[in-house]
């Protein structure tokens, strides 16, 4: 059969199906590339399908309407108007593919008789019963469609019918360890290094299917015919280094010119894994696309992956998934807050956060629709003609249309394009972990684009004070920064492209934000903080960070080692510190073991704060202040009569002193000096003075109790601020928190923890929620959002 080619010019495509050219709008873009698979790739003849096929049916709610792609069994059952075999409902929309948007096509497929319903859009394609004989009860996806050759084959069509799709978060994350262990016992490489060489194929094959030719999938099958080709064709035409250049590495090459903006790869890492190592890898992953496969299973597994691998190498780099989950309900981020780790490591609570906003959204968006369908699909409906009906559903899948470009990350007006690339940052000092996080969050889904490769500890692009409203991290725990470590030319950020759009984007505030490593070169780190005079300790250290990058009233959540907590020590300092900034809003014990499976030994605790909001620093001087001024008061008459006493005693002791110089003069042994001064004290001093001098190597001190006086002052001072900037501070203490010692599921009391502390936060209203309440309204058959400013914005149609 002669293969099928896309045709497209003067924005016209060729319809075959119609044999006529017509307006290349995306949605007949896909539905010609579908048309084209089923013919190149499935073995269908054009004679036996047919496009924009009309069905109808006659229960409450369903009318007539058009199918995008139907096949028949045969020509000739086409021409005789026949049950369908499969029905195809093309979308134009780039994002995942939502089953409550194909109602109409689910009925499409189920009113034509066919036994295969397909959903397609520009990302994924899925694949549903709709056999009458083998339905489920459920729309539940299956593995596949027939090929042609197959149609007659009944036990063939039985198994696809009722084979329901099992690419699950498991079956993934065993795939990668399959996919591990190939390097293993071929390239005998670092479980690190073998990591990388996974992750470089993933990212190849990602990049494939998002824009495949005549394969849908990246197989080893695709690969040798491409690298024949490339042999044969392209190969005897170069010149230079690229002569010599094996195929595998031009593929790479595509790779990191598709990503170059990610900074995932450097440009001149190469595949370092022999040719029949990256064959077999290829080969097992070409059973699935991971174009269609959902953000949640390729996420999920490759996290699940990626920590095993580096569990004990690299553990500190990972926060168990309960404690991150935990972590984040307590803070409860929102949409359009901006949220920040600034010790990534493989990106665990950027990734939570972004599920955990992107759903609200999915939520808000799928309410809509249903709106809609109550809307339009009504008792009305019903008494509509066929006519009235076909325009009443598409409307509803117009405006389903413009609700999904929210969801659209490549729509820079949409809600996830302003989740992905405005509200999510972070940084480690680790490159590959910080390459392994955008890795993570582009198999979640996005939000990669603010993750860095930087000191935590110093300011780059969207990183710096005063900017976030939510702060979620676990520092490295138990290391110090030497007063030795300086900031140095490798510090300073110099791509000139990237500074330019940042100051375009965040202003003067950037322009200082580079003042913190610019103006500081080969000065000690350390002098960047205040508690830096204090300690070395990097969970300090980077608490003090956190505490700087939020903005007033913003809120954060960081692991902690138990002892940093309390007010014993050094640690004494270091709380007050951050009570005089902030206001601890919970403190979470956690057991030893959590993070035992991550390698640590340290006990951990999770300590929640509110930075205080302008007022709330501007009451707290104003208590100390007032703290001071009653205590000063209090102590006055001490402090008067204890200076009138140091006063007469130094008279008295001027005296003494210059009798005490001429005894030096006649004694030269030390000890003699010194009996003889305190012999001559105690005759010629009275018992006051007497009682008020020391003896420090031969020097007379007079001493007084005004430092014991101030010791006082300072301790009452304190203690009159906590009193009158008092607080409830909720201490809790779980047993069990999901994960065992081993990394293995047990009991988890932090989520009757997470709700109990969220109904006491609303009670309490320890914080002041943003109002991003976001509705919709149609206008004229379109969709407008009505934002929490009240401002109608349309927010499809924009790239």
């Amino acid at each position: 059969m002669e293969k099928l080619e896309i045709e497209i010019k003067d924005g016209q495509i060729y319809v075959p199906l119609k044999d006529k050219w017509l307006s290349a709008k995306p949605e007949e873009i896909v539905r010609q590339k579908y048309v084209a698979r089923l013919v190149n790739h499935y073995g269908y003849d054009l004679k036996q399908m047919a496009q924009e096929v009309k069905v109808s049916n006659s229960d409450r709610g369903q009318g007539r309407a058009y199918a995008d792609i139907v096949v028949w069994k045969t020509e000739k059952e086409r021409l005789e108007n026949k049950s369908a075999f499969i029905v195809v409902e093309c979308k134009a929309e780039n994002i995942t593919i939502r089953e409550k948007d194909y109602f109409q096509g689910f009925n499409y497929a189920s009113w034509a008789g066919a036994s295969f319903f397909v959903t397609t859009n520009e990302k994924e394609t899925k694949y549903f019963n709709v056999d009458k004989e083998y339905l489920p009860k459920d729309l539940v996806p299956i593995k596949e469609i027939p090929l042609a050759k197959d149609i007659n084959n009944q036990s063939k069509i039985k198994k696809l019918l009722t084979e329901t799709k099992v690419f699950e978060r498991d079956e993934f994350a065993k795939l990668l360890f399959a996919c591990h262990n190939i390097i293993r016992n071929n390239d005998k490489l670092d479980p690190a290094v073998a990591f990388d060489e996974i992750s470089k194929i993933l990212f190849m094959k990602i990049r494939y299917e998002r824009n495949p030719d005549e394969e849908a999938i990246f197989s080893k099958q695709k690969f040798l015919k491409d690298q024949a080709n490339y042999e044969k064709n392209v190969k005897p035409y170069l010149k230079g280094d690229d002569k010599e250049t094996p195929y595998i590495q031009i593929l790479f090459r595509h790779t990191k010119e598709e990503f170059k903006n990610d900074d995932l790869f450097d440009d001149n890492e190469t595949i370092k894994i022999r040719q029949n190592s990256f064959e077999a890898i290829v080969e097992k992953l070409e059973k699935y696309n991971l174009s269609d496969t959902s953000d949640d299973v390729k996420g999920i597994a490759f996290e699940e992956f990626l920590g095993t691998t580096f569990r004990h190498k690299l553990g500190q780099f990972f926060t168990p998934r309960t404690i991150v989950d935990f972590m984040v309900e307590i803070l409860e981020p929102q949409e359009n807050e901006i949220i920040c780790d600034p010790c990534a490591g493989s990106g665990g609570f950027l990734i939570k956060t972004f599920e955990y906003i992107r759903e609200k959204i999915e939520k808000d968006i799928q309410n809509a629709k249903d709106k809609i369908k109550a809307e339009y699909i009504n008792d009305d409906f019903d008494k509509a003609t066929d006519e009235e009906k076909e325009q009443i559903t598409n409307t509803v899948n117009k405006l389903f249309a413009q609700l999904n470009e929210e969801l659209k990350p490549t729509n820079i007006e949409s809600r996830i394009y302003n989740l992905s690339y405005r509200s999510i940052y972070g940084t480690d000092a680790n490159p590959r972990m910080a390459r392994t996080a955008k890795m993570n969050m582009i198999m979640h889904g996005d939000g990669h684009g603010g993750v860095h490769h930087n000191d935590g500890l110093l300011n780059i692009n969207g990183i710096f004070e005063n900017r976030f409203d939510v702060i979620l991290t676990n520092p490295p725990f138990g290391s110090r920064v030497e007063k030795s470590l300086t900031i140095t030319e490798n510090d300073r950020y110099t791509d000139t492209e990237k500074i330019k759009n940042y100051t375009e984007r965040y202003g003067e505030e950037y322009t200082n934000a580079l003042k913190q490593v610019n103006d500081n070169i080969n000065k000690p780190i350390l002098d960047l903080y205040d508690l830096g005079t204090t300690t070395g300790l990097t969970e300090v250290l980077f608490m003090e960070r956190c505490l700087r990058l939020l903005k007033p009233g913003g809120r954060m959540a960081i692991v902690l080692p138990e002892g940093v907590l309390n007010n014993s020590g050094g640690m004494q300092t270091v709380r007050e510190y951050f009570e005089s900034r902030a206001k601890i809003i919970l403190i979470t014990s956690i057991p030893s073991d959590v993070f035992i499976a991550s390698g640590a030994t340290v006990k951990p605790s999770l300590l929640f704060l509110k930075k205080f909001t302008e007022q709330e620093t501007q009451l707290y001087k104003q208590i100390t202040e007032q703290a001071t001024t009653d205590t000063n008061e209090k102590y006055q008459p001490e402090i008067d009569q204890a200076q009138a006493e140091y006063d007469m005693l130094e008279n008295e002791l001027k005296t003494t002193q210059d009798k005490i110089k001429e005894l030096k003069k006649e004694l030269k042994n030390k000890d003699a000096v010194k009996e003889e001064i305190k012999k001559q004290i105690e005759e010629q001093s009275s018992l006051e003075i007497s009682q008020k001098i020391e003896v420090r190597e031969g020097k007379i001190i007079l001493t007084t109790n005004l430092k014991e006086i101030e010791i006082q002052k300072a301790i009452e001072i304190k203690a009159l601020v906590k009193e009158r900037f008092d607080y409830e501070i909720p201490i809790a203490e779980v047993e069990f928190s999901g994960i065992d010692s081993k990394g293995a599921k047990c009991e988890n009391q932090l989520k009757p923890l997470a709700e109990e502390f969220t109904e006491y936060r609303k009670q309490n209203k320890l914080w002041k929620t943003i109002n991003n309440t976001v509705s919709y309204d149609v206008k004229d058959n379109n969709f407008f959002r009505i934002s929490f400013a009240g401002e109608p914005q349309t927010f499809y149609g924009k790239k």
